[in-house]
């Protein structure tokens, strides 16, 4: 009985073991019926408390998928170039039918308010498998075993929910209405030329924001961080921007965001620090 009672706990010890192990993911299998990656998407928004905001990738599939087990086990989900503030976001991933969902939430800390708080700063989020030929060991054919496959990894700048219209070109300025406000604490990017720098806009108190409160934050980003470029004025929800050479006749205002949007590589996009409040 003593014997017995020791090969049962081994074979129980043996079991979760196995269940720990990183290696024990489903067998992979990657062949003609393998589900690709064909499209994706990149969405944000809130209800204007801290606890509501969120931020979701959706990667679509050619095939309806299955999930066997922890998704979020195949993904390396990057912010800014480096894994999550664990204090801060949560991370988690599932499948829809034919997409493969990740979203980024508070965690309960950050949730809670505090010393910490859920921010994507400047909002630049990467989605990869973790294995090298781009399966998903997790993620199968709905209709077989054939293993799922991401490929290259994806990337994305997050949308903040800014947006603008009214747009009036005028020479080298050109003059807009801030008509809507960010719903997470997150930076949101200005285009006005090529040749020019981004301008990067924080919105640290979003929940407290309004169109002119964001007109007004973004003229004076431009004149005390883009001024070599630009100058900047508000008029109530109304924002001019003048590039201070003139031969830059033709400026227009784009939001700088949606998937495969990566800002990583370019310099001029990130004038100052991205571990500023967002």
């Amino acid at each position: 009985m003593r014997l017995l009672r020791r090969i049962v706990i081994a074979s129980l010890l043996c079991a979760a073991l196995l269940v720990a192990l990183p290696g024990c993911a489903p067998a992979v299998q990657v062949d003609g019926d393998s589900p690709a990656c064909v499209g994706t998407s990149v969405s944000a928004g809130s209800d204007l408390t801290e606890t509501s905001q969120w931020a979701e990738v959706r990667l679509t599939f050619g095939a309806p998928l299955a999930a066997e087990g922890a998704v979020a086990d195949d993904l390396e989900v990057l912010v800014n170039g480096k894994a999550p503030d664990s204090r801060t976001v949560q991370v988690d991933a599932r499948v829809d039918g034919t997409d493969v969902v990740v979203r980024l939430t508070p965690t309960a800390k950050a949730a809670n308010g505090g010393s910490v708080y859920f921010a994507l700063y400047d909002g630049q989020v990467s989605v990869a498998s973790r294995r090298d030929d781009g399966a998903l060991p997790h993620v199968k054919a709905a209709n077989g075993s054939s293993t799922a496959v991401l490929g290259e990894a994806r990337v994305f700048t997050v949308p903040t929910g800014v947006q603008v219209g009214d747009v009036v070109r005028e020479g080298s300025s050109v003059t807009f209405a801030i008509t809507d406000f960010a719903q997470l604490r997150c930076c949101t990017w200005f285009g006005f030329d090529e040749e020019l720098p981004l301008v990067k806009l924080h919105n640290h108190g979003f929940y407290r924001d309004t169109p002119t409160t964001v007109a007004e934050r973004l003229a004076a980003t431009v004149n005390a961080n883009y001024s070599d470029a630009y100058v900047a004025t508000s008029d109530g929800p109304n924002v001019t921007v003048t590039a201070r050479d003139r031969s830059h006749s033709a400026l227009v205002v784009r939001l700088v965001e949606g998937p495969d949007v990566d800002l990583s590589a370019d310099p001029s996009a990130d004038p100052d620090s991205t571990n500023e409040e967002a």
